[in-house]
This record gives C-alpha cells, sequence and structure tokens, in this order.
C-alpha cells in the first residue's frame, strides 16, 4: 500500500526578492515541489478612450483589453511566478514590459479563438489540468495558510538557532535496520570513513566521508537539522528518520555568535517568518494529506507497474543514474507515441483504492493532460512511482477542491485565465514561426552583410596621446612628426593611462569603438598624423599605425545553419510586430498609468529586478 503520511513534493516554496526590503513577496504554490518555469515578457502603454463603462478600469485594474481586465492580484501573481520580461532589465521598464506582455497575449488569444485553435482536444485537456492544479492551491491556502500562525517567541528561538552554525557529516540508509547495523558497527570501533564509502552511492560523499559542510537554520530537513542542534560535538546520534530515508550523524564542530541584537533580529525576521511558517505549513499539509489519503488503501500493481517501467525503457533508453544529470523533459509527441504503443495494455489495472482504480489507460490520459515540466520520469521506477503516488494524490485533493466549489474561485479563474492566454499566443506564435520561409539568397546577403557577427570586421590600430590643454597637444604632435620617441611622449604626457603604459598603443578595434576617435581612425590611411581633435577627456592627438580588411570565413555547413537561424529570427520578429500592430489597432486597449505606478513602485519600483527563487529545504 503507497504511504501519504507525508505532502512529499507537492508543497513549492519561493523566495522572492525584489530590490532590498521593497516589493519582498513570498508565493506557496501548494502540495507541489519547486517552480520551474520561467518566461520572458513585456508593456505597452497605450492610447484608448473608454467609450463605455466595459473598458473603464475600476479600482485596482492596471489594463483593460477589449472588456478583459489585467487586475492587480493577476499582475502581482504573475510577474512574481511566471515572468514574462527579458531578464536583463530591471525596474521599471522590466515591469512595462510584463504588462505589455498580458496585453500582447489577450490580443494573441482573441485572434487564436478567430483562427479556431483553441478546439484542440489536448488544449482542454491540459486547461482541465491546470484548473485542477489551481483548485489544489487554493484548497492549500484554505485549509492550511489560514490555520497556521507564527509567534514572535517561535522566532525568536529560530533566531538563536539561525546565529548557531554547525559542520557535520552523515552516512545514509534506506531502511531502519541497516541504519542501526551502521549504528551499532561505529559503536563496536567501525571505522566512519570506510563504512561512508562502501554505503555510500556518491562519489563525493563516499570520498569526502559523508562530509555535508557548515549550515544553520533553515537549510537541513527539520528533523535532521533538530538532530545536529541536540547532538555534542564530536558525538555519534542514534538513527535519525527524515523524509529522505535514515541517517546516522556525527556533530564535526558548532559556531555560536555570541552577541545576539534585536537589529539582526529585525534584519532577519522576513528569512526566519518564511522558515518557521514554511515547515508549519508543512506539517498541517502532511496531515491533512495523511487523513485524506490513508483510509484509501491505494496499492500499486507490482505487475502492471514493472510493464509500464520495462515498456519505457524500451521506449526511452534507461536513465541516466548520474546524480547532477539534468531531469529529461518528455514532450508531447513522445508521450502521445508512448502512449499509442501500449493501446491494447490501456484495461490493465496499475492502481487500486477503496472504492475504484485506475487503469494503464488512465494514468497515460493523464500523463498527456500534464505539462512536459510536470511528468515525471517514465523509464525510472522511482520517479515514475513518486509520480503516480502524487497524481494519485493531486486527483483526490481536486475531488475535494471541487466539493468546496473552488473550481468558481477568482483566484482559480484568474490561473486558468492567465494559463490559456499564454499557451494561445504561443500557438500564435508558433503559427506564425511555421510559415517563415528562408531562401539561399537572403542567406548569403545577411553572411555578407554581417562580417563583425560571422566572421572578423575591417579594424585599425593606432597610437595616441590625450592631454588636457589644446596648445600641449599640437606641441606633441610636432614633436612626435619631427621623430622624438612617441612611446616616452606618452607614458609622460597622456591621461589614457592603460594605453600610456602601452607607449600610447591601441589593439586592434572595429567601427563603433572609441566614439570620435575611432570615427577619425576608419577616415585616415596608415601612417597618418591626426590631432589636435577635442574628445571627450581633452585633446587628442594619433597616428594610424595598422589596417585589417573584414574577413569572412568559408560558408560550413555549421556557419550555414546559424544564418538561416538568425534569418528566420528577424523575420519572425517583423512577422511577430505585423500582426501585434494589427490586433492592436482593432482593439480596444486602456492603461490605469496611476495604478500601474502604484502597484510597480509595491514590487519594487526601480530597485525591481529579476525574481530569485531559492528551495527551502525541508
Amino acid at each position: 500500500m503507497i504511504e501519504f503520511s507525508r505532502l512529499s513534493g507537492r508543497l513549492k516554496k519561493r523566495k522572492v526578492r525584489a530590490g532590498q526590503d521593497a516589493g519582498l513577496r513570498s508565493r506557496r504554490r501548494t502540495f507541489r515541489r519547486f517552480a520551474l518555469a520561467w518566461l520572458v515578457g513585456g508593456l505597452l502603454v497605450l492610447v484608448g478612450l473608454a467609450g463605455c463603462e466595459r473598458n473603464r478600469p475600476g479600482p485596482g485594474v492596471l489594463a483593460i483589453v477589449d472588456g478583459e481586465k489585467i487586475d492587480e492580484d493577476a499582475f502581482e501573481r504573475s510577474i512574481l511566478l511566471m515572468p514574462r520580461y527579458d531578464v536583463r532589465r530591471k525596474g521599471i521598464p522590466a515591469i512595462r514590459q510584463h504588462l505589455r506582455s498580458l496585453i500582447e497575449n489577450k490580443l494573441l488569444s482573441e485572434y487564436a479563438e478567430e483562427l479556431g485553435l483553441d478546439q484542440d482536444p489536448r488544449i482542454q485537456k491540459r486547461k482541465a489540468w491546470i484548473r485542477d492544479n489551481a483548485m489544489v492551491e487554493q484548497l492549500y491556502r484554505e485549509i492550511v495558510q489560514k490555520r497556521v500562525k507564527v509567534t514572535d517567541a517561535e522566532l525568536r528561538q529560530a533566531f538563536v538557532k539561525f546565529n548557531t552554525k554547525i559542520h557535520a557529516r552523515h552516512i545514509f540508509a534506506k531502511t531502519e535496520n541497516e541504519a542501526q547495523e551502521i549504528y551499532e558497527a561505529l559503536k563496536n570501533g567501525a571505522d566512519w570513513d570506510s563504512l561512508a564509502a562502501h554505503v555510500f552511492g556518491d562519489s563525493v560523499l563516499a570520498a569526502n566521508g559523508g562530509d555535508l559542510g557548515w549550515f544553520t537554520f533553515g537549510e537541513m530537513d527539520p528533523d535532521f537539522e533538530a538532530a545536529c542542534y541536540a547532538l555534542p560535538v564530536g558525538e555519534i546520534s542514534k538513527p535519525v528518520r527524515t523524509r529522505f530515508g535514515w541517517h546516522i550523524i556525527k556533530v564535526e564542530n558548532k559556531k555560536v555568535n555570541p552577541i545576539l541584537t534585536e537589529a539582526d533580529f529585525a534584519r532577519n525576521y522576513k528569512k526566519l517568518e518564511r522558515i518557521v511558517r514554511s515547515r508549519k505549513e508543512n506539517a498541517v499539509a502532511n496531515a491533512y494529506v495523511k487523513d485524506l489519503m490513508t483510509p484509501l488503501r491505494v496499492t500499486l500493481k507490482g505487475r502492471a507497474f514493472a510493464f509500464l517501467v520495462k515498456r519505457a525503457q524500451d521506449v526511452f533508453g534507461k536513465p541516466n543514474q548520474r546524480r547532477h544529470f539534468p531531469k529529461p523533459v518528455f514532450k508531447d509527441e513522445q508521450v502521445v507515441g508512448f502512449a499509442e504503443s501500449l493501446k491494447p495494455y490501456r484495461n490493465e489495472v496499475l492502481v487500486e483504492y477503496r472504492g475504484g482504480q485506475w487503469t494503464i489507460g488512465d494514468f497515460l490520459d493523464r500523463l498527456e493532460a500534464m505539462p512536459p515540466a510536470e511528468r515525471p520520469r517514465l523509464n525510472s521506477p522511482g520517479s515514475l512511482r513518486r509520480g503516480i503516488k502524487n497524481m494519485i494524490r493531486d486527483a483526490f485533493l481536486a475531488k475535494e477542491a471541487r466539493k468546496r466549489g473552488l473550481q468558481n474561485h477568482p483566484y482559480v479563474r484568474s490561473e486558468v485565465a492567465l494559463w490559456y492566454e499564454d499557451t494561445m499566443a504561443q500557438l500564435v506564435r508558433k503559427q506564425i514561426a511555421d510559415t517563415i520561409r528562408v531562401t539561399e539568397e537572403e542567406i548569403q546577403r545577411a553572411f555578407k552583410a554581417n562580417p563583425r557577427k560571422y566572421g572578423e570586421p575591417e579594424k585599425v590600430k593606432i597610437r595616441e596621446i590625450l592631454v588636457a590643454d589644446s596648445s600641449l597637444a599640437a606641441d606633441l604632435l610636432r614633436r612626435a612628426k619631427a621623430g622624438e620617441d612617441f612611446a616616452r611622449l606618452a607614458k609622460k604626457y597622456s591621461l589614457r593611462k592603460w594605453a600610456a603604459k602601452r607607449g600610447g598603443e591601441f589593439r586592434y578595434f572595429a567601427r563603433g569603438s572609441y566614439g570620435k576617435l575611432g570615427k577619425l581612425a576608419f577616415e585616415h590611411k596608415v601612417g597618418d598624423w591626426v590631432g589636435p581633435v577635442k574628445v571627450n577627456g581633452g585633446y587628442s592627438i594619433f597616428q594610424v599605425t595598422g589596417h585589417k580588411d573584414a574577413y569572412l570565413p568559408p560558408m560550413t555547413d555549421e556557419l550555414h545553419e546559424r544564418v538561416e537561424r538568425d534569418v528566420k529570427a528577424q523575420k519572425f520578429k517583423r512577422a511577430y510586430m505585423d500582426l501585434i500592430r494589427r490586433l492592436r489597432s482593432k482593439s480596444t486597449i486602456v492603461v490605469a498609468d496611476s495604478t500601474f505606478r502604484r502597484v510597480a513602485e509595491e514590487i519594487g519600483g526601480d530597485q525591481f529586478e529579476f525574481m530569485l527563487v531559492r528551495k527551502i529545504k525541508e
């Protein structure tokens, strides 16, 4: 029978920072493990007259697109959890770009419906999955977040631990019996490093004796961490159980900060509150899931499961055993093909629970509905087992949410709408991309026009002296032309220190470098003297000392593909922007600039930057 005593991988914790303390947000995306999905987006400040009530922004509304609102809550949630702006941008420009992207998605969504792209059955299946997921998230808020309170006393206890750093080792065991055997062996004099080398499959931990280095409060599993804080330096713990298995722990050292101040407590207050709240919420959530799932007596059928794993390994190969190898993502077409190969076995029972069952077909239908990043590794027995367990749990959590009517909750409707618009926009972009054709003539023309990108551009080299006074510059030019040692003059007089150290010599540079100085260098021949010229920082005299013609390498297959991709990208961008302009011209778009400015300031304003997501280990 499958055990559901822990929430396992369903709880998401996000630590979000925008600027310093301004705009600091924490979002929990419920009964799921950490987010991975970060996209790029942007803003459109547009002019539109609200000719009717339907297009007049009310309180908390940032923009209206043909009567469809982008409200404050949806905007903040999307920019924190699904950012659609260039991550290189910061501050207000990044926030404006995100709003522009949301507006464009609404325009593209309407256009996609006109084309009938929303009729694809896969879209409807995925939409149902997104709705169920959002319902579970809202259920989490209602049964967990509202019940949990964090007291000042709890935070102060956490603050004391936070100021204690621990250096520890551990030896891991999957079962209690195995852990007890390791503990007894250590008590009877067995060598720690030898046991660690024998037990660990991870080569790093095997080599360093299970050394975890230094850590502090909030960085380890709570049960593991509690044992470390209670254990005196140098002693070995009895077997400690965590959600990962069993551990024998040895504390090597502790460093305690003896001076604790109210200022330090205030500075770390929000971080401590997030950690303590996370752990209390996890406990409540785990208890809720256990109470819900235990009576169902869910059982995974061994033969059907083994068959499923074998078929997946036949199709996708055996999983890579390297620990840090990127998790493979099974794309829609791969899953559809896999499901098709299992058509004769769809009625085989895979899971049984009190009052019902899942067949292999039921599992495959749910697998197809999931976004690719959420799917388990089908060819890994451990990952697939956990994936099936989580899918069953999520299905029953969604059923509980539906009993509460949460499918109609504003948060759920907003999440579904955001996903739907984003998906429709992606389909339109794909359709545009599929129509782009590039000729050989366009590839060759782009190749020859961009030597700086695909080869070596034309370059020149100079030697220069920069001084503050034009009279001195003229005198130095006269002396240089008369044959005086230019390098010695540059080292003595030039204000451009990095060049002075080189005797005034510049390295070869391309057009567009060094402003007016560089422009003049390309207008003269090798050997020409130029100056005095007024430039930033003073007056310059220089001589052109070298010239290299532009160079294009032979067109290899790899280079040909690169140029073709670049031309396609340029043509796609033009086609996409043309479509956006057409759609915008036919739409009524109103942006509430005052609301936008207020919301932008609340999430960081000029200090806003790409959101950081950090796992808080449970």
